[in-house]
């Protein structure tokens, strides 16, 4: 990847990771939680979500031509919400719905051009098929069910008993294992990201990729 392209794509991160903790914040104020406030969550100032590993994580998979990271996940606390357990599942999918809101809007945008055979510069038709890609691809990694990210949240909520005690004692190595598989398994990410994002790219476009 070339330089213009890194930055057209931090471009497009930058925002959707905001958005994508945005809406855990306001959806857990929504549902009773003060918490997102008390920290100064429920804005849409970068600075108030930057987490130093998420953009350690985007740089590495934007240079191997992935790009996937994080922000700095919003702090919830479950014991304000009336139904804990199912508002803490509302609470974690509503930061991949919001990328993927997004990215019917990039989407339809491109879709509702090429139709009406409007004269799209080639400049934008990369912005808006990078704005659908990347915020798929958010989506798709976010929903991931290791922790610190939004699917474990959502798988925790199914597990009782014993598997659910052995994946919390797991939770501490979620970081390890991100990492670990990024750089040794990327390719994993491309059948588990890739594939399901592919598809969606497709049915909000009409393009192929």
């Amino acid at each position: 990847m070339d330089l213009t392209q890194i930055v057209l794509m931090l471009a497009i991160f930058i925002p959707s990771l905001v958005l994508h903790e945005f809406a855990h914040a306001i959806t857990a104020t929504a549902l009773g939680d003060p918490t997102p406030r008390w920290e100064g969550r429920l804005t849409l100032n970068p600075l108030a979500h930057f987490d130093i590993f998420g953009a350690i994580m985007i740089i590495i998979t934007m240079i191997t031509g992935f790009g996937i990271g994080w922000a700095r996940p919003v702090g919830v606390d479950p014991r304000n919400f009336k139904k804990p357990a199912r508002d803490m599942v509302l609470v974690a999918v509503a930061g991949p719905l919001s990328n993927i809101l997004l990215a019917v809007f990039f989407g339809l945008i491109l879709r509702f051009m090429i139709v009406a055979n409007y004269m799209i510069s080639p400049g934008l038709a990369v912005f808006l098929q990078l704005g659908t890609l990347i915020n798929l691809s958010l989506a798709f990694f976010n929903l991931l069910p290791i922790p610190p990210l939004d699917g474990s949240r959502i798988l925790r909520y199914f597990l009782k008993g014993k598997a659910y005690n052995i994946y919390r004692q797991l939770e501490s190595y979620g970081m390890v294992i991100l990492f670990g598989l990024v750089l040794v398994l990327p390719g994993l990410f491309t059948v588990l990201i890739g594939v399901p994002r592919d598809f969606l790219f497709s049915l909000i476009t009409g393009l192929a990729i």
